[in-house]
């Protein structure tokens, strides 16, 4: 039993060493990861799944022994579903080329463990941490289990006990290679987060220093427009020019407000906010923009949610997101509202039923510049997660392509004597 131990400690290596040399020399953005069906990730799997299938531990009556099974999951796992599905089907026909007679049982086990897993990753994507710890391990103490139970009603004791030894290496091998791809992750997205703090860093700069001097020329600018719109000496055709030139003009103040808003957050002690009113204000403020372009807003609050914050700040957090959810309806739909208390916690969702977004799209929202519209700044998202920062929130969006979005955000409640 000892070779064949130290075999399987051989699969380790095979299956760490791939991994590694991708982390340090291989490594690409994740979204192209989860997105791409042959990556960098995918060909690194498929290079450690061929290696511990070549180089098995022999035991008992001629069984071998080997790691293959964590490549696969993993590339099910954090990879497309088609690399999912490449890699069992690479798996099949290299553990047929191996021993050609156990081809059926091959086909009906894979096929099983694919069908489980496509489940899995559907639970899995969604979950935190320690969630997807637990999910894992359940999913491989059930493999191991039925294994184990096996050899045991076939009175197979050598080959149970060094199943149970498989069964421990391979738990704590997949464990280690969750952690190195969820740590992978976590730098990819601290990276994000440093570069959206130094854009907004410039965008600050940048808007303390002009914001004033180009609001004064705008200001007067208008003023004049104004007072030639109200010539009698104009045709319809002129003042219908001088109209657009004034909506463009506001479209510039605000994008201006909005770079104020970045660059000058408001100074002094929060106050205690009815959040649920200030939700029920804004659904009533939104709804003829709503009524006119076919979206209804629906709403479901408690009352009351009491958070600390600035009234006009909350009131632009809920009107910015009320607006982009409006917005990508173009064929109209529904705007749902919801907000509870949750745990200490005031919960807010938002969800639309538009477009939706790809994951490229969803790693990039919330930083300045990045926009889904045409004429879009990305300052208004920008400036939104800025403000629920500052007040000790949280934001999680969910998308799907032609199903909608989802924003939830989670402000901590105020409690007054």
């Amino acid at each position: 039993m000892g070779d064949s131990i130290n075999y399987l400690l051989n699969n380790v290596v095979f299956v760490l060493l791939p991994l590694l040399f991708y982390q340090l020399f291989l490594r690409e953005e994740d979204v192209t990861r989860r997105n791409k069906t042959f990556s960098k990730f995918f060909f690194v799997l498929v290079c450690s799944l061929i290696v511990t299938m070549s180089f098995p531990a022999p035991h008992i009556n001629d069984f071998d022994y080997d790691l293959h099974i964590i490549p696969v999951i993993i590339t099910f796992l954090y990879a497309p579903i088609l690399s999912g599905i490449s890699v069992v089907l690479i798996t099949i026909a290299y553990s047929t080329y191996i021993d050609p007679t156990g081809i059926l049982m091959n086909v009906v086990n894979y096929s099983i463990a694919a069908i489980l897993l496509l489940l899995l990753k559907r639970l899995y994507n969604h979950s935190s941490h320690g969630r997807k710890v637990l999910l894992l391990s359940g999913f491989y103490m059930l493999l191991a289990t039925s294994r184990c139970y096996y050899l045991y009603l076939s009175n197979n004791i050598d080959q149970l006990i060094f199943q149970i030894y498989l069964s421990t290496i391979t738990w704590i091998t997949l464990m280690f290679v969750v952690y190195i791809i969820e740590n992978m992750d976590k730098q990819a997205k601290m990276k994000r987060e440093l570069q959206n703090i130094e854009k907004i860093n410039a965008v600050s700069q940048i808007a303390a220093s002009v914001t004033h001097e180009v609001r004064n020329p705008l200001t007067t600018v208008r003023g004049f427009l104004q007072l030639l719109r109200e010539s009698n000496r104009l045709q319809n055709k002129e003042k219908t020019y001088i109209e657009i030139a004034i909506d463009e003009l506001n479209r510039a103040e605000y994008i201006l407000s909005e770079f104020l808003s970045l660059s000058k957050p408001k100074q002094g002690k929060y106050e205690v906010i009815d959040i649920a009113q200030t939700i029920e204000d804004i659904s009533m403020i939104m709804k003829p923009y709503a009524t006119s372009t076919k979206v209804a807003i629906v709403t479901s609050i408690d009352k009351p949610l009491k958070i600390y914050g600035f009234k006009y700040e909350v009131q632009q957090v809920m009107l910015n997101i009320m607006k982009n959810g409006i917005e990508a309806m173009e064929d109209g739909g529904k705007l749902k509202i919801s907000a509870s208390h949750k745990e200490k916690k005031v919960e807010i969702t938002i969800t639309d039923s538009g477009r939706g977004m790809s994951e490229k799209e969803l790693e990039n929202i919330g930083n300045p510049y990045f926009s889904t519209k045409p004429n879009g700044t990305g300052l208004g998202l920008s400036v939104t997660f800025e403000i629920i920062k500052r007040m000790g929130g949280n934001v999680i969006f969910r998308s799907e392509q032609g199903k909608g979005t989802s924003f939830k955000i989670i402000f901590p409640t105020a409690y007054q004597n």
